[in-house]
């Protein structure tokens, strides 16, 4: 199974789990997909706005840079 199949189906048992879905962001912005990546950045902030912001950030803006 990939590393995306796999942090999905965590995510289906656990949409609100933050290490998933920092993970799927990653493994989409690793594959070029920024706006999928930019959107599990979104999910992830939603859900867990305290959720190291600066590095969040960090990755959204290299994510939009990219674009």
């Amino acid at each position: 199974m990939d590393r995306i199949a796999a942090l999905n189906d965590i995510l289906t048992e656990n949409p609100k789990d933050a290490f998933a879905r920092y993970g799927l962001a990653m493994e989409y912005s690793k594959q070029g997909d920024f706006d999928r990546a930019l959107a599990e950045f979104a999910i992830l902030l939603e859900n867990h706005p305290d959720y190291t912001a600066d590095t969040l950030w960090r990755r959204k803006r290299l994510c939009v840079q990219k674009k």
